[in-house]
C-alpha cells in the first residue's frame, strides 16, 4: 500500500505538533485524613455547652480556586456522571490568568488543605472520593 504525499505531509505535521507541544499531565492526591485540634468556641451563650465529636476528618473532595482559597474565588465545575460517580471538570485559558490557580482538598465542612497548581494548565478533572483496593479513601485531581 502506498501513502499519498498529502497524507504523509499531514502525518508529519501532526507528529511534529505533538513533539513541539508536549502535554504535561499531573496528578495530585489529597491526604485521606487529617487530624485537627479541638475547636475553641469563644461566645457560648448561657445555658449552652460547646463540644466537638471528631478531631480526625476524612477527605470529602477537591476543587479549584483562582488565587488562594481564602479569597473564595471558587471556579464552577462542569459536572457529569460516569459509572454512577460524579466527575467535576474545569477548563481555563492559561493566558487569561492574573492569579495562580489553586487546588483545595475539603475536610468536613470547615477545613481545607490547599496548594498552588503549576502554571500553564488548561484543564483539571476530579471525581467523587472513593475507597481503593487497600481500603484507603482517595480524592485526586488530574490536570494538564
Amino acid at each position: 500500500m502506498e501513502i499519498s504525499p498529502a497524507c504523509a505531509l499531514r502525518t508529519a505535521i501532526f507528529t511534529a505538533s505533538l513533539i513541539a507541544l508536549p502535554v504535561h499531565a499531573i496528578e495530585l492526591s489529597c491526604p485521606a485524613h487529617i487530624t485537627v485540634r479541638p475547636a475553641t468556641v469563644n461566645d457560648v451563650p448561657p445555658g449552652w455547652q460547646a463540644s466537638q465529636r471528631w478531631t480526625s476528618l476524612s477527605v470529602g473532595g477537591a476543587f479549584v480556586t483562582v488565587g488562594p482559597p481564602e479569597k473564595q474565588i471558587d471556579l464552577k465545575p462542569e459536572i457529569a456522571s460516569h459509572d454512577g460517580r460524579r466527575t467535576f471538570s474545569w477548563q481555563f485559558d492559561p493566558a487569561d490568568r492574573s492569579e495562580r490557580l489553586w487546588m483545595s482538598c475539603v475536610y468536613g465542612t470547615l477545613m481545607l488543605l490547599s496548594r498552588p497548581l503549576p502554571e500553564g494548565l488548561s484543564t483539571c478533572r476530579t471525581e467523587e472520593p472513593f475507597v481503593d483496593a487497600k481500603g484507603t479513601l482517595v480524592a485526586r485531581m488530574r490536570c494538564r
